[in-house]
Order: C-alpha cells, then structure tokens, then sequence
C-alpha cells in the first residue's frame, strides 16, 4: 500500500509538471520509489552549463553532509589564490642568521611528492631560525572524530609540515624501516596488531610485523619537533624564535600548485585540502587562519551560491560541514570556466583514484567527480558526459542510510547510467 500511495504521489506531481521528460520522469521515480533510497536523505541536481537549463532537482536546495565534496570548495579557493608555484617558505636574514617562517606548503619530503625545495635553500645556510607560532587553527579541525589521531587519513595540519606529517613505516619479512628514522627509538614492534598504532598523547608508535605493509602514522606536531626533524635532514641546528616583529620579506617558490590539487582531489587526501586552506590564507592574509579564509572566500568570491553553506574544515571530516547540491554545482561550473584542465582534477570512472573500481564506461570515461564518505554518508560531485557528448555538471548526495555503501553507490550508478544514456 505505502508502495502504490508513492507511485499515486509521484504520479500527481508528474501529471502537474507537464515541462517533465519522459527521462525526468523516469529519474524522479527511480529515486522517489527506490528502496534503496526509501529511509535515506537524497538529492540530485543535473544541470547543463551550455543551455542553462536544470535537467534533475531533487532536494537541490537542502543541506547535506558533503564529506570530501568539501574538497570542491578548497579545490576553488586554491585555484583562485595560490599562485602556479606554491609559496614553500617566506624568510628573510638580519646579520649573520636566516629566519624562515611556515607557509603551510605540505609537500617536503611527503610520501607522494618527495619535495626537497627547502632542504637544498637551507643546506648551505650556516644559522637558521624557526619562527614559532604561527599556526592560528587548532592541529585537528571543528568537529573531527577523536578517535582518528592515529588514523592515516587525519594528519594533524601545521605552519611548516615535514613528512606529510607522518611517520612512515615499511615492514618487509619481520623487519621494518622507518622515515624518519628519528621514530625508530619511541616504536614498538609487536607480533600481533594493536587497536591504536599510536599513543593518545605522545609520539610513541607501535608497529605489527605480522604482515608485509607500508603504515602512514600521524605524529604529534610541534615547531621544536620540526624544527628538530629538519636540523637532522640538513645536519645542523636549527634554532627557534619568538620575535613576531621580524619582517619577512622574501619568498621561496614550491612545486607545482596543481600537482598537490591533482593529489588532494584524485586520492582524496585531507591532509593537502587542509594545508591548502592555510597556504591560500597565507597568500591573502600573511596569516596561517584557515576560519579567515572561508569566510572570505564564501563573502566574497561566492556571494552568489543559492544556498550559503556552513563551511567548517577544507577536507571534509567533519560532520559539521553543510552544504547543498545547487551550491557544489555552482562551484563545479565556475572552475569549469575558469580552468582549461579542469576535468585533469578530477577522480576519472574506472580508472583513477576513488572511482578506479567503480563507474566505467563503455568505449570512453563518462564520469569526472569527486567523491565523498563518511560513516552512513555518501555523496559524488562532477562532470558527466552524455553519449550526446554534453558535459553535464551534477552533485548526487545521499546521507543517513544503514545500507551497506555498496548497495547506494550500485544504485547511484543506475541513475548516472540513464542520465549518460538520455541527454
């Protein structure tokens, strides 16, 4: 009965909405019937940016919790102010002694980049200075889960990371190496794996040799533990200091603004979406506040999004983020028409990243979007390009289910399908 009365509903609504397709229609009613959908919150918004004409809106203007669709709004902001080369550094020298200050740039000696910018700047550098500080945010973002501090996705974010932030550890045949190998002494190994890999409140590591892996371990931040980290790489001291009044009036150029978007967006990496944030503070503001940032970007770059979301982290782990599917189109198509590459960004269906295993198309990609998940939220944000050719910008969003992921995203992928299939 429940059934037939939603049919009779969605049959209403249609008869009243003569402008409907005959595959609106069909798409209205895959959703507004799906059992899959029944006890969730979805929404679905189809657009095309050459006509200007919305295809699907199904709760486009509700909040939802986005997850990594978050990324999309950092993937903006650091298009639209970090320079082509990252800002790795700013520093200046009085008398005999160079002061260098964190810019938030994420990538020395991370796992992926391997960058070594500042290492070579400083390796000939006799007396060197830290600025202590300058971090404005708190290490974890509003609203992360407490239980993470070990997990590899959650890195805490910092004025000058090293390592990406975490101790990486490879354990081949019951031996293990260490980078950096300064963890070696405060690591336990174990013959069976451990609830936590690492203690609450210290740098103490416990490492499992029961199988051959590669372990990314967050340790706790500190200027004094970087700057100690960094003396060990260039072999030489580095000092502290606390005068806030030095002028910093030089800067050191980084790799590649896009190599470490395309890193963030296609793996999903929170790490780089946060220190993003702050490097893209750091460029507008000369201050390491990523709450600033937001809100600038929000009053100022998008004041005309429909709906106003509540913006709280750059990764999306929090669960205090809300945004709706008309506001991530909106993103999707300004950086759209503002980046040539755009679509290089992006997770591509079947065969990168976080949609390698998932959305593949027949004799082409179809599917340019970023995903998001969090514990009973799934979402997918992007491009879709229809067997006509058109590329469609959509943002489908489903949160608060108790299914398996697995059962929402096979049937997000029999909506996809049609839409790619009828435009």
């Amino acid at each position: 009965m429940k059934r037939i009365s939603i049919l009779l509903l969605l049959g209403f609504i249609v008869s009243c909405s003569p402008r409907l397709s005959k595959t609106q229609r069909q798409i209205q009613e895959q959703i507004t019937v799906s059992q899959v959908f029944k006890n969730n919150f979805t929404g679905l918004f189809v657009y095309n940016p050459m006509t200007k004409d919305t295809l699907v809106n199904i709760n486009g203007n509700r909040f939802f919790t986005p997850a990594s669709n978050t990324k999309i709004f950092t993937l903006y902001s650091s298009l639209k102010l970090i320079p082509e080369r990252i800002e790795a550094l700013k520093y200046t020298t009085l008398e005999d002694t160079i002061y260098i200050k964190g810019t938030a740039d994420p990538s020395l000696f991370h796992p992926f980049f391997k960058d070594s910018t500042i290492y070579h700047f400083l390796k000939d550098k006799e007396h060197i200075k830290l600025l202590k500080g300058q971090l404005e945010d708190d290490h974890f973002g509003p609203g992360w889960a407490w239980e993470d501090y070990d997990a590899a996705f959650s890195p805490e974010r910092s004025a000058l990371p090293i390592y990406g932030n975490v101790l990486e550890v490879r354990t081949v045949d019951g031996k293990a190496s260490f980078k950096p190998e300064y963890f070696v002494n405060s690591s336990q190994m174990t013959a069976f794996s451990m609830p936590k890999k690492r203690a609450n409140y210290s740098n103490e590591f416990y490492v499992p040799l029961v199988k051959n892996d590669t372990l990314h371990i967050p340790f706790i931040q500190s200027d004094s533990l970087t700057a100690h980290l960094l003396s060990l790489e260039l072999n030489k001291k580095i000092g502290l200091s606390e005068d806030q009044s030095i002028e910093f009036d030089q800067l050191l150029s980084g790799i590649e603004r896009d190599s470490i978007l395309k890193q963030m967006m296609v793996v999903s990496d929170n790490f780089l979406a946060e220190q993003l944030l702050l490097n893209a503070s750091n460029q507008h503001y000369n201050r390491l506040n990523s709450y600033d940032i937001r809100r600038y970007v929000i009053d100022t770059l998008l004041t005309d999004l429909q709906q106003k979301p509540r913006w709280v982290d750059g990764s999306g782990l929090s669960r205090y983020n809300l945004f709706s599917p008309i506001s991530m189109v909106q993103v999707l198509e300004k950086i759209q028409k503002e980046s040539p590459n755009y679509l290089e960004f992006f997770p591509v269906g079947g065969e990168t990243g976080t949609l390698e295993h998932w959305l593949n198309g027949t004799d082409r990609p179809y599917i340019y979007a970023k995903t998001g998940s969090l514990g009973n939220n799934f979402n997918l944000s992007g491009y879709l390009i229809t067997n006509s050719g058109t590329t469609l910008i959509f943002s489908f969003m489903n949160n608060h289910y108790t299914k398996p992921t697995s059962v929402v995203k096979k049937e997000m992928g029999e909506v996809l399908r049609l839409i790619r299939d009828h435009y």
